[in-house]
């Protein structure tokens, strides 16, 4: 009788790390019997634990997600970690969870009012998991902050407007001074001291100083504290000089023409872009340098990023040939400053 021997060579499956990444190697039965194999995937992240704030540091911490299909338990090693602020991906930078994480903790810093929550995705070599379910939030508010104060600056003496928010509802003292000292107003500024309302952080506050008197072109600076010694600082620009448009040409034929130029720099723009509305106007006769009378309309175009502006126009209606026209353009700056320029040409 002959006996059959049937050899199986049981499936093996070997799981090796090698940094962040995972070898995987398996080998089929031959013979009769059964053979098997498994394939392993990349799981989902586990919900962090609840994120705790300290001062501006947000700690978190998670459990390890697993491999599926390893024996033995083999745990995922790096993750990358995603905050959103009011349910909205924010982008993080500088703190350890910033980056590809090895561990299951991390430290953030947020500098800005809101809810923050986070989730965590597995990583492994160039494959990665599903992302976590976000975890509960924690709430971080700004202890004292001013709004922005007209950015485009004010133009003669007048009473300035300011508010923010603290964390506390303690009296806030504001202090507005001319000049852009570092730490805190000296001699004698203006001085209020708003107390702020609400129900719970962030709280609001405003308050108006009285009637500042600034020189030509002056930035001022206010500061703002509370008890608790928190401190917030900003500034703003009074701008009286007017802007100074330049008419590179003009010309007109047969009713239509075009001009065009350039637009001066806002004093209190830290881009130093053109500032204001550009307009323009054409007339009859010579030296009408303020247009008041017989105006045809002008489209005028800013280019975005220069200073460049550049005009046009249809329907002009001389009474006879070679009738002379003025052109004028003018400017105005946000701070309500404004300036013309004038040329005159033959349609």
């Amino acid at each position: 009788m002959i006996r059959r021997v049937a050899v199986v060579v049981p499936v093996a499956l070997t799981v090796a790390a090698v940094g962040a990444n995972v070898a995987l190697a398996s080998w089929a039965a031959r013979g009769a019997g059964n053979a098997t194999s498994k394939a392993v995937s990349m799981p989902a992240g586990n919900k962090p634990s609840a994120p705790i704030l300290s001062g501006t540091t947000v700690s978190l911490s998670w459990s390890a997600s697993q491999f599926s299909g390893v024996t033995p338990t083999t745990n995922v090693g790096s993750y990358t970690v995603t905050r959103y602020v009011g349910g909205v991906a924010d982008t993080m930078s500088g703190t350890t969870c910033a980056s590809t994480v090895t561990g299951t903790s991390c430290s953030d810093t947020v500098s800005t009012s809101g809810t923050y929550t986070y989730t965590v995705t597995p990583v492994s070599g160039k494959w990665t998991g599903t992302e976590s379910p976000q975890s509960a939030g924690v709430t971080y508010t700004v202890p004292l902050a001013i709004s922005a104060i007209n950015g485009t600056g004010y133009a003669n003496s007048t009473a300035v407007p300011i508010s923010g928010t603290s964390s506390t509802n303690g009296t806030v003292t504001v202090k507005v001074c001319a000049g852009t000292p570092a730490t805190q107003c000296t001699g004698s500024p203006t001085a209020t001291t708003p107390t702020p309302t609400g129900s719970a952080a962030p709280y609001t506050w405003s308050t108006t100083t009285n009637t500042l008197t600034p020189t030509t072109n002056q930035t001022w600076t206010v500061f703002a504290s509370q008890a608790n010694g928190s401190t917030a600082k900003t500034t703003f620009v009074f701008d009286n000089t007017a802007p100074a448009p330049v008419i590179s040409s003009a010309s007109s034929s047969n009713g239509t023409g075009s001009a065009s130029g350039t637009q001066s720099t806002t004093l209190a723009s830290t881009t130093a872009s053109p500032d204001g509305v550009v307009t323009a106007k054409i007339c009859a006769s010579n030296n009408n340098t303020s247009c008041s009378t017989s105006v045809t309309p002008v489209s005028v175009t800013s280019t975005a990023g220069t200073q460049a502006w550049s005009a046009s126009w249809t329907g002009l209606s001389p009474t006879g040939s070679n009738q002379h026209f003025t052109f004028v353009i003018t400017q105005t700056d946000g701070a309500g400053n404004s300036r013309t320029a004038s040329t005159n040409i033959t349609n």
